[in-house]
């Protein structure tokens, strides 16, 4: 079972990754049918701005755009109900699973479950997170939107942008890479051998009580080459408690691989390496009982299955 204030906390971290939440409408949708009053206006609002292409059709007219009510972005919640999958929510409200992965932050389709609080916006579109400061002019290029258009939608104060700064790009997809991490077989399994435990509760083998195992043990011979997962940059490379001898490789869109136990490391801090690519050997250092490699996946430093990312 979930803790309530680890559904609350995972609830707010939802908040800080949309635009100035100020200046943003929410509410809450409670079944995903026409009963529901908001369910069905969000809906109606979805389908039309799909069909409309609203910002296109007053653009070309001349029309200004920073009080349309038509391009006012409202946030519901909705608390996933059994049988609920990401494909069916969509479906429901003609939104496009690219919105919600964004908006969500959703690693893969097993981020969709019974209880999970998640937004659903009245338009179609993606998140989209300053990474330097710029003017809304050059965002307005990237996406071939016009910037009146950004102004109103993201009910912005200025037209001057900050790094960490997120705005909604309306009508946009996520890039094929993008999409290619959300799906499970992105990440290679870093090193050969057999699974001795896998994530989640197990038996502490020093103490005999249940705990959090918060990745996969893959037992190998010492000295067995390890391989990068995904390609990116190693940020931490060294000594780390019961990690022992350990490798850390950040990657895109906010994924993190760890490497523990290791006898060898091979990479500094800094370093950028290849999928693939080898990165240390296998050991027995830290708190461990025998020769393998500890290995987690993390994004936005909340621990995954690696088993769900991975064909092992």
């Amino acid at each position: 079972m979930r803790h309530p204030f680890l559904k609350g906390f995972l609830s707010i971290i939802l908040l800080i990754l949309l635009i100035d939440s100020s200046y943003t409408y929410y509410y809450k949708i409670n079944e995903l049918s026409a009963n529901d009053g908001v369910f069905k206006d969000f809906r109606e609002s979805i389908l039309f701005h799909n069909t409309q292409l609203l910002w296109k059709r007053q653009y070309y007219k001349g029309q200004q755009h920073k009080n349309n009510p038509f391009l006012r972005l409202k946030m519901a919640y909705y608390t996933v109900k059994k049988g609920d999958t990401l494909n069916n929510i969509t479906r429901r409200l003609y939104l496009d699973t690219d919105t919600l992965i964004s908006l969500n932050a959703l690693s893969s389709p097993y981020d969709i479950y019974e209880g999970k609080e998640i937004l659903i916006p009245n338009m179609r579109g993606i998140i989209h997170e300053i990474k330097q400061t710029t003017h809304l002019r050059s965002l307005s290029a990237r996406y071939q939107i016009p910037d009146a258009i950004l102004y109103s939608i993201n009910k912005l104060k200025d037209e001057e942008l900050y790094q960490g700064q997120k705005l909604f790009i309306p009508y946009k997809k996520l890039s094929k890479q993008h999409k290619q991490y959300f799906s499970r077989g992105i990440f290679l399994l870093p090193v050969s051998g057999r699974l001795t435990s896998g994530f989640g509760l197990r038996i502490d083998p020093f103490n005999n009580r249940w705990t959090f195992h918060g990745g996969v043990d893959i037992a190998a011979k010492t000295g067995t080459l390890v391989h990068a997962s995904q390609a990116g940059q190693v940020i931490f490379s060294g000594y780390m408690g019961g990690y022992g001898k350990l490798i850390i490789v950040r990657h895109k869109y906010g994924y993190n691989t760890f490497y523990g136990h290791l006898s060898k490391r091979l990479y500094r801090k800094g370093h950028w390496v290849r999928k693939g690519q080898v990165i240390g050997k296998v050991g027995s250092t830290g708190r461990c009982t025998g020769p393998h490699l500890h290995f987690e996946i993390r994004r936005f430093n909340l621990r995954k299955n690696p088993l769900k990312f991975t064909h092992f």
